[in-house]
């Protein structure tokens, strides 16, 4: 690759960074954050409902790990890997705590989903540090802790989270949210290993750790 192109590919890359920090995406992302806590704390003290507040707890780590990410060693310059980003990482922040639960009598069952979830991705997302993004690319190799179970381990938590709070709170407002929140999530997947693929560190990792979500199925 050529100077000028290496330079030009930096400048980009340096740009594009510098949208993804700009105050407007961080303003965006608190008033979303502000507006989803909001809801489930009312919602709690309203009709002490817990659905959600383990979600919303969850939801400021992954808050805080955005606001303080590092720069990349790699990133995609697809635009479709920035729409899968964004909306699989924030768009279950319009998820609202309505509707009752889908089986009556389960409440803890779905409450211990959404907190099962809630502990994995927290040790996921500690492990991770300021090397968690929302744009596929490359942040260093992890491989050790629950990243030495399957090479997706913050998605697989987010699953538990996301099935625990749709069945405390089923509603069509919260499958289509989350439908296209799993969309997105798959599609960050192999976003992320295209990018990933490129780093010999990544091919004998991903060659050792061969499940991407869940042991001997994916």
């Amino acid at each position: 690759m050529s100077t000028g192109v290496v330079e030009h590919e930096v400048a980009r890359q340096g740009w594009v960074w510098s949208a993804l920090r700009s105050p407007v995406s961080t303003a965006l992302v608190a008033l979303l954050f502000g507006l989803f806590a909001y809801s489930h704390v009312a919602s709690w003290l309203a009709g002490g409902h817990f659905t959600g507040l383990v979600f919303a707890l969850q939801e400021s780590v992954l808050v805080v790990l955005f606001l303080t990410r590092r720069r990349t060693k790699a990133v995609s310059q697809n635009p479709t890997d920035w729409v899968a980003g964004f909306v699989g990482t924030f768009l279950c922040l319009l998820l609202r705590p309505v509707g009752t639960p889908a089986i009556a009598g389960l409440d803890e069952l779905f409450f211990a989903l959404q907190l099962t979830g809630a502990a994995l991705s927290l040790v996921a997302a500690m492990h991770l540090g300021r090397s968690f993004g929302i744009i596929a690319a490359n942040r260093g190799v992890k491989d050790t802790g629950a990243y030495g179970i399957v090479r997706h381990p913050l998605y697989a938590a987010y699953i538990f989270s996301h099935l625990g709070y749709l069945l405390s709170a089923p509603s069509l407002w919260n499958m289509a949210i989350l439908g296209m929140t799993w969309l997105a999530m798959f599609r960050r997947i192999t976003a992320e290993e295209q990018v990933l693929q490129r780093d010999p560190a990544y091919r004998s990792y991903a060659a050792r750790v061969r499940f991407r979500l869940i042991p001997e199925l994916y």
